[in-house]
Protein backbone atom coordinates (compact mmCIF):
# COMPACT_ATOMS: atom_id res chain seq x y z
CA UNK A 1 0.00 0.00 0.00
CA UNK A 2 2.80 2.42 0.91
CA UNK A 3 4.64 1.67 -2.34
CA UNK A 4 1.47 2.27 -4.37
CA UNK A 5 0.84 5.57 -2.57
CA UNK A 6 4.42 6.78 -3.18
CA UNK A 7 4.20 5.88 -6.88
CA UNK A 8 0.98 7.86 -7.15
CA UNK A 9 2.62 10.89 -5.53
CA UNK A 10 5.50 10.63 -8.03
CA UNK A 11 3.05 10.58 -10.95
CA UNK A 12 1.18 13.61 -9.61
CA UNK A 13 4.43 15.49 -8.99
CA UNK A 14 5.62 14.69 -12.51
CA UNK A 15 2.35 15.99 -13.95
CA UNK A 16 2.73 19.23 -11.98
CA UNK A 17 6.11 19.76 -13.64
CA UNK A 18 4.55 19.15 -17.04
CA UNK A 19 1.88 21.71 -16.31
CA UNK A 20 4.47 24.25 -15.18
CA UNK A 21 6.49 23.71 -18.34
CA UNK A 22 3.40 24.16 -20.51
CA UNK A 23 2.43 27.33 -18.64
CA UNK A 24 5.95 28.72 -19.00
CA UNK A 25 6.00 27.94 -22.72
CA UNK A 26 2.54 29.48 -23.10
CA UNK A 27 3.65 32.63 -21.27
CA UNK A 28 6.65 32.99 -23.58
CA UNK A 29 4.41 32.45 -26.59
CA UNK A 30 1.96 35.13 -25.40
CA UNK A 31 4.79 37.59 -24.79
CA UNK A 32 6.30 36.85 -28.19
CA UNK A 33 2.92 37.12 -29.88
CA UNK A 34 2.25 40.47 -28.20
CA UNK A 35 5.70 41.73 -29.19
CA UNK A 36 5.01 40.72 -32.79
CA UNK A 37 1.68 42.55 -32.85
CA UNK A 38 3.29 45.63 -31.28
CA UNK A 39 6.08 45.66 -33.86
CA UNK A 40 3.67 45.21 -36.78
CA UNK A 41 1.66 48.20 -35.58
CA UNK A 42 4.45 50.56 -34.49
CA UNK A 43 7.08 49.66 -37.12
CA UNK A 44 5.20 48.21 -40.08
CA UNK A 45 8.07 48.84 -42.51
CA UNK A 46 10.36 46.64 -40.36
CA UNK A 47 7.85 43.94 -39.48
CA UNK A 48 8.85 40.43 -40.52
CA UNK A 49 6.63 37.46 -41.41
CA UNK A 50 6.08 36.50 -37.75
CA UNK A 51 4.98 40.01 -36.73
CA UNK A 52 2.65 40.33 -39.72
CA UNK A 53 1.18 36.89 -39.03
CA UNK A 54 0.66 37.77 -35.36
CA UNK A 55 -1.20 40.94 -36.31
CA UNK A 56 -3.36 38.99 -38.77
CA UNK A 57 -4.29 36.51 -36.01
CA UNK A 58 -5.01 39.35 -33.56
CA UNK A 59 -7.36 40.89 -36.11
CA UNK A 60 -9.49 37.74 -36.51
CA UNK A 61 -12.29 38.94 -34.15
CA UNK A 62 -12.45 42.37 -35.83
CA UNK A 63 -12.34 40.88 -39.32
CA UNK A 64 -14.99 38.31 -38.39
CA UNK A 65 -17.27 41.09 -37.13
CA UNK A 66 -16.71 43.03 -40.38
CA UNK A 67 -17.59 39.96 -42.46
CA UNK A 68 -20.74 39.31 -40.45
CA UNK A 69 -21.84 42.94 -40.83
CA UNK A 70 -21.18 42.77 -44.57
CA UNK A 71 -23.22 39.57 -44.87
CA UNK A 72 -26.07 41.18 -42.96
CA UNK A 73 -26.16 44.05 -45.48
CA UNK A 74 -25.73 46.73 -42.79
CA UNK A 75 -22.10 47.71 -43.37
CA UNK A 76 -22.11 49.59 -46.66
CA UNK A 77 -20.59 53.07 -46.08
CA UNK A 78 -23.17 54.71 -48.36
CA UNK A 79 -26.13 53.08 -46.60
CA UNK A 80 -28.35 55.56 -44.83
CA UNK A 81 -28.87 55.08 -41.13
CA UNK A 82 -32.36 56.51 -41.27
CA UNK A 83 -35.15 57.24 -43.74
CA UNK A 84 -35.22 61.02 -44.07
CA UNK A 85 -37.45 61.19 -47.13
CA UNK A 86 -40.40 58.99 -46.27
CA UNK A 87 -43.08 59.06 -48.96
CA UNK A 88 -40.84 60.79 -51.51
CA UNK A 89 -39.30 59.27 -54.61
CA UNK A 90 -37.82 60.34 -57.92
CA UNK A 91 -36.44 63.72 -58.91
CA UNK A 92 -37.57 66.62 -56.69
CA UNK A 93 -37.21 70.24 -57.76
CA UNK A 94 -36.86 72.88 -55.05
CA UNK A 95 -36.60 75.90 -57.35
CA UNK A 96 -38.90 77.09 -60.12
CA UNK A 97 -38.02 76.04 -63.66
CA UNK A 98 -36.47 78.92 -65.58
CA UNK A 99 -37.21 77.55 -69.01
CA UNK A 100 -33.48 77.56 -69.78
CA UNK A 101 -31.86 74.35 -70.86
CA UNK A 102 -29.79 72.62 -68.20
CA UNK A 103 -28.53 69.08 -67.69
CA UNK A 104 -27.54 67.20 -64.56
CA UNK A 105 -25.33 64.12 -64.33
CA UNK A 106 -26.85 62.07 -61.50
CA UNK A 107 -24.79 59.16 -60.20
CA UNK A 108 -26.93 56.77 -58.16
CA UNK A 109 -27.62 53.13 -57.33
CA UNK A 110 -30.46 51.64 -59.35
CA UNK A 111 -32.37 49.27 -57.09
CA UNK A 112 -34.12 47.61 -60.01
CA UNK A 113 -30.93 46.88 -61.93
CA UNK A 114 -28.93 46.33 -58.72
CA UNK A 115 -26.00 48.36 -60.00
CA UNK A 116 -24.60 51.88 -60.12
CA UNK A 117 -25.66 54.07 -63.02
CA UNK A 118 -25.36 57.68 -64.21
CA UNK A 119 -28.42 59.42 -65.59
CA UNK A 120 -28.51 62.58 -67.70
CA UNK A 121 -31.48 64.58 -66.39
CA UNK A 122 -33.22 67.53 -68.00
CA UNK A 123 -33.43 70.10 -65.21
CA UNK A 124 -36.60 71.63 -66.67
CA UNK A 125 -38.77 68.60 -65.98
CA UNK A 126 -36.51 65.93 -64.44
CA UNK A 127 -36.83 63.58 -67.41
CA UNK A 128 -34.06 61.05 -68.02
CA UNK A 129 -32.40 61.68 -71.39
CA UNK A 130 -29.68 59.03 -71.24
CA UNK A 131 -28.30 56.37 -68.89
CA UNK A 132 -24.71 55.09 -68.50
CA UNK A 133 -23.55 51.91 -66.78
CA UNK A 134 -20.34 49.89 -66.81
CA UNK A 135 -19.08 46.33 -66.44
CA UNK A 136 -17.08 46.70 -63.24
CA UNK A 137 -15.77 43.11 -63.48
CA UNK A 138 -13.95 44.02 -66.70
CA UNK A 139 -12.31 46.98 -64.96
CA UNK A 140 -11.09 44.78 -62.10
CA UNK A 141 -9.83 42.10 -64.48
CA UNK A 142 -7.77 44.48 -66.61
CA UNK A 143 -6.09 46.49 -63.82
CA UNK A 144 -3.27 45.71 -61.40
CA UNK A 145 -3.23 48.73 -59.07
CA UNK A 146 -4.25 47.71 -55.53
CA UNK A 147 -4.24 49.10 -52.00
CA UNK A 148 -4.53 46.87 -48.90
CA UNK A 149 -7.77 48.33 -47.56
CA UNK A 150 -9.84 47.89 -50.74
CA UNK A 151 -10.58 44.48 -52.27
CA UNK A 152 -12.14 45.12 -55.70
CA UNK A 153 -13.83 41.74 -55.87
CA UNK A 154 -15.82 42.30 -52.67
CA UNK A 155 -15.71 46.02 -51.87
CA UNK A 156 -16.33 47.07 -55.48
CA UNK A 157 -18.56 44.33 -56.82
CA UNK A 158 -21.68 45.06 -58.84
CA UNK A 159 -23.76 46.02 -55.80
CA UNK A 160 -21.08 48.39 -54.47
CA UNK A 161 -19.52 49.96 -57.57
CA UNK A 162 -20.69 53.54 -58.00
CA UNK A 163 -19.75 55.65 -61.03
CA UNK A 164 -18.36 58.37 -58.80
CA UNK A 165 -17.81 62.02 -59.72
CA UNK A 166 -18.74 61.60 -63.40
CA UNK A 167 -17.50 64.18 -65.91
CA UNK A 168 -19.09 64.39 -69.37
CA UNK A 169 -16.80 64.70 -72.40
CA UNK A 170 -17.64 66.78 -75.50
CA UNK A 171 -18.28 63.69 -77.61
CA UNK A 172 -20.85 62.31 -75.17
CA UNK A 173 -18.59 60.01 -73.16
CA UNK A 174 -18.08 59.85 -69.41
CA UNK A 175 -15.02 59.85 -67.15
CA UNK A 176 -15.37 58.49 -63.62
CA UNK A 177 -13.94 56.13 -61.01
CA UNK A 178 -15.48 53.80 -58.46
CA UNK A 179 -13.91 55.54 -55.43
CA UNK A 180 -10.48 54.01 -54.81
CA UNK A 181 -10.48 52.31 -58.20
CA UNK A 182 -8.88 53.11 -61.59
CA UNK A 183 -10.10 56.07 -63.64
CA UNK A 184 -12.29 55.00 -66.55
CA UNK A 185 -13.61 56.59 -69.73
CA UNK A 186 -16.64 55.15 -71.52
CA UNK A 187 -18.32 56.29 -74.72
CA UNK A 188 -21.97 57.28 -75.17
CA UNK A 189 -22.87 53.58 -75.46
CA UNK A 190 -21.11 52.74 -72.15
CA UNK A 191 -18.24 50.94 -73.91
CA UNK A 192 -14.89 51.29 -72.14
CA UNK A 193 -12.43 53.46 -74.11
CA UNK A 194 -9.55 53.56 -71.66
CA UNK A 195 -8.59 52.73 -68.07
CA UNK A 196 -5.95 54.67 -66.13
CA UNK A 197 -4.53 51.98 -63.86
CA UNK A 198 -4.09 53.75 -60.54
CA UNK A 199 -6.12 54.25 -57.35
CA UNK A 200 -8.28 57.36 -57.79
CA UNK A 201 -10.80 58.97 -55.48
CA UNK A 202 -13.02 62.04 -55.03
CA UNK A 203 -13.57 64.93 -57.45
CA UNK A 204 -12.51 64.85 -61.10
CA UNK A 205 -11.88 68.33 -62.55
CA UNK A 206 -11.47 68.95 -66.31
CA UNK A 207 -8.26 70.66 -67.43
CA UNK A 208 -8.06 73.18 -70.27
CA UNK A 209 -5.99 70.80 -72.42
CA UNK A 210 -8.68 68.11 -72.29
CA UNK A 211 -7.10 66.16 -69.45
CA UNK A 212 -8.23 65.85 -65.84
CA UNK A 213 -7.04 66.72 -62.34
CA UNK A 214 -8.01 64.37 -59.54
CA UNK A 215 -6.69 62.58 -56.43
CA UNK A 216 -5.00 59.23 -56.00
CA UNK A 217 -3.30 57.22 -53.25
CA UNK A 218 0.41 56.38 -53.39
CA UNK A 219 1.20 52.86 -52.23
CA UNK A 220 3.61 52.10 -50.70
CA UNK A 221 3.51 55.44 -48.90
CA UNK A 222 6.30 57.93 -49.47
CA UNK A 223 6.62 58.49 -45.70
CA UNK A 224 8.57 55.74 -43.93
CA UNK A 225 7.20 53.97 -40.88
CA UNK A 226 3.52 54.20 -41.78
CA UNK A 227 1.09 51.29 -41.69
CA UNK A 228 -0.29 49.57 -44.78
CA UNK A 229 -3.50 51.54 -44.35
CA UNK A 230 -1.83 54.97 -44.52
CA UNK A 231 -3.53 57.06 -47.24
CA UNK A 232 -0.70 58.94 -48.92
CA UNK A 233 -2.95 61.22 -51.01
CA UNK A 234 -1.52 62.63 -54.22
CA UNK A 235 -2.48 65.27 -56.78
CA UNK A 236 -2.70 63.65 -60.22
CA UNK A 237 -2.86 64.96 -63.79
CA UNK A 238 -4.31 62.52 -66.33
CA UNK A 239 -4.26 63.20 -70.07
CA UNK A 240 -7.30 63.11 -72.35
CA UNK A 241 -6.10 59.65 -73.43
CA UNK A 242 -5.94 58.25 -69.92
CA UNK A 243 -2.17 58.56 -69.37
CA UNK A 244 -1.00 59.56 -65.89
CA UNK A 245 1.22 62.56 -66.64
CA UNK A 246 2.43 63.40 -63.14
CA UNK A 247 1.56 63.04 -59.47
CA UNK A 248 2.71 64.71 -56.25
CA UNK A 249 2.28 63.54 -52.67
CA UNK A 250 0.28 65.97 -50.53
CA UNK A 251 2.17 64.79 -47.44
CA UNK A 252 5.50 65.59 -49.10
CA UNK A 253 4.24 69.06 -50.08
CA UNK A 254 3.24 69.62 -46.45
CA UNK A 255 6.61 68.49 -45.09
CA UNK A 256 8.51 70.66 -47.60
CA UNK A 257 6.33 73.67 -46.72
CA UNK A 258 6.69 73.58 -42.94
CA UNK A 259 3.40 71.76 -42.33
CA UNK A 260 4.87 68.49 -41.08
CA UNK A 261 2.37 68.58 -38.20
CA UNK A 262 -0.45 68.03 -40.70
CA UNK A 263 1.19 64.97 -42.28
CA UNK A 264 2.19 63.24 -39.03
CA UNK A 265 -0.85 63.51 -36.81
CA UNK A 266 -2.13 61.77 -33.65
CA UNK A 267 -3.60 58.29 -33.78
CA UNK A 268 -7.18 59.51 -34.26
CA UNK A 269 -6.63 60.05 -37.98
CA UNK A 270 -3.00 59.02 -38.48
CA UNK A 271 -3.86 56.82 -41.47
CA UNK A 272 -5.80 59.53 -43.32
CA UNK A 273 -4.27 62.87 -42.32
CA UNK A 274 -5.44 64.94 -45.31
CA UNK A 275 -8.37 63.32 -47.13
CA UNK A 276 -7.85 65.23 -50.38
CA UNK A 277 -11.27 65.68 -51.97
CA UNK A 278 -10.86 68.31 -54.70
CA UNK A 279 -8.10 69.52 -57.04
CA UNK A 280 -9.39 72.68 -58.72
CA UNK A 281 -7.27 74.15 -61.56
CA UNK A 282 -6.92 77.92 -61.83
CA UNK A 283 -7.52 78.94 -65.46
CA UNK A 284 -6.67 82.68 -65.36
CA UNK A 285 -4.20 84.96 -63.60
CA UNK A 286 -5.40 87.01 -60.65
CA UNK A 287 -3.92 89.14 -57.86
CA UNK A 288 -3.58 86.08 -55.62
CA UNK A 289 -2.80 83.26 -58.08
CA UNK A 290 -1.44 82.37 -61.48
CA UNK A 291 -2.89 80.38 -64.32
CA UNK A 292 -1.88 76.76 -63.77
CA UNK A 293 -2.08 76.92 -59.96
CA UNK A 294 -4.19 74.35 -58.14
CA UNK A 295 -6.61 74.90 -55.25
CA UNK A 296 -6.75 71.86 -52.97
CA UNK A 297 -9.51 70.97 -50.52
CA UNK A 298 -8.17 68.89 -47.60
CA UNK A 299 -11.01 67.71 -45.42
CA UNK A 300 -9.40 66.40 -42.26
CA UNK A 301 -7.27 69.45 -41.40
CA UNK A 302 -10.22 71.66 -42.54
CA UNK A 303 -7.73 73.31 -44.84
CA UNK A 304 -7.64 74.86 -48.33
CA UNK A 305 -4.30 75.17 -50.14
CA UNK A 306 -3.11 77.12 -53.17
CA UNK A 307 -0.37 75.02 -54.76
CA UNK A 308 1.86 76.03 -57.69
CA UNK A 309 3.03 72.94 -59.64
CA UNK A 310 5.45 74.97 -61.80
CA UNK A 311 7.63 75.72 -58.75
CA UNK A 312 6.41 72.95 -56.41
CA UNK A 313 5.44 75.70 -53.96
CA UNK A 314 2.61 76.00 -51.45
CA UNK A 315 1.66 79.64 -52.09
CA UNK A 316 -1.14 80.01 -49.52
CA UNK A 317 -3.17 77.94 -47.09
CA UNK A 318 -5.89 78.49 -44.53
CA UNK A 319 -7.50 76.27 -41.91
CA UNK A 320 -11.17 77.09 -41.26
CA UNK A 321 -13.43 78.78 -40.38
CA UNK A 322 -15.08 75.95 -42.35
CA UNK A 323 -15.22 72.43 -40.85
CA UNK A 324 -14.15 69.37 -42.87
CA UNK A 325 -15.13 71.04 -46.13
CA UNK A 326 -15.57 69.51 -49.59
CA UNK A 327 -15.02 71.29 -52.90
CA UNK A 328 -13.35 74.60 -53.65
CA UNK A 329 -14.10 76.70 -56.75
CA UNK A 330 -12.84 79.91 -58.34
CA UNK A 331 -15.56 82.57 -58.51
CA UNK A 332 -13.63 85.37 -60.25
CA UNK A 333 -10.09 86.75 -60.38
CA UNK A 334 -9.85 87.27 -56.60
CA UNK A 335 -12.53 85.15 -54.86
CA UNK A 336 -13.10 81.47 -54.18
CA UNK A 337 -16.03 79.52 -52.75
CA UNK A 338 -15.79 76.64 -50.27
CA UNK A 339 -18.53 74.08 -49.73
CA UNK A 340 -18.60 73.88 -45.94
CA UNK A 341 -19.58 70.47 -44.56
CA UNK A 342 -19.79 72.11 -41.11
CA UNK A 343 -19.36 68.75 -39.46
CA UNK A 344 -17.00 67.00 -37.08
CA UNK A 345 -15.69 63.45 -36.88
CA UNK A 346 -16.47 61.79 -33.57
CA UNK A 347 -15.34 58.41 -32.28
CA UNK A 348 -18.74 56.90 -33.04
CA UNK A 349 -18.66 58.25 -36.60
CA UNK A 350 -19.64 61.47 -38.26
CA UNK A 351 -22.25 63.62 -36.58
CA UNK A 352 -23.91 66.80 -37.72
CA UNK A 353 -21.97 69.73 -36.29
CA UNK A 354 -25.18 71.68 -35.86
CA UNK A 355 -25.21 69.92 -32.49
CA UNK A 356 -21.60 70.91 -31.84
CA UNK A 357 -21.03 74.42 -33.13
CA UNK A 358 -23.04 77.26 -34.67
CA UNK A 359 -23.58 77.02 -38.41
CA UNK A 360 -21.19 79.11 -40.49
CA UNK A 361 -21.08 80.20 -44.11
CA UNK A 362 -18.21 80.94 -46.44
Amino acid sequence: MLEKFLMTRREVSFRYWQLLLVLAAFALLVVGFGAGVHRAITKPDRAGPFAKSALAVARIPVDAKTVLKALSGRSHPARSGQQRFSGQSGFQRFAPATGEEGLLLLSRFDGDRQRGIVEVLDLRDGSVLHTYSVDEAKIHATTKARIPWVDPQTDKDRSRFFLSHPVATPEGGLVFHGMYTPLVKIDACSRIEWIADDIFHHAIEPAEDGGFYTASVLYPATIRGQSDTFADDAIVKVSADGEVLWKRSVAQIAIASGLKHQALVPAGRKDDPFHLNDVQPVTDDGPHWQKGDLLLSLRHPSSVWLYRPSTDQLVWHQEGHWMMQHDVDVIDDHRISVFDNNTAQLRSGEKSSAQIMPSSST
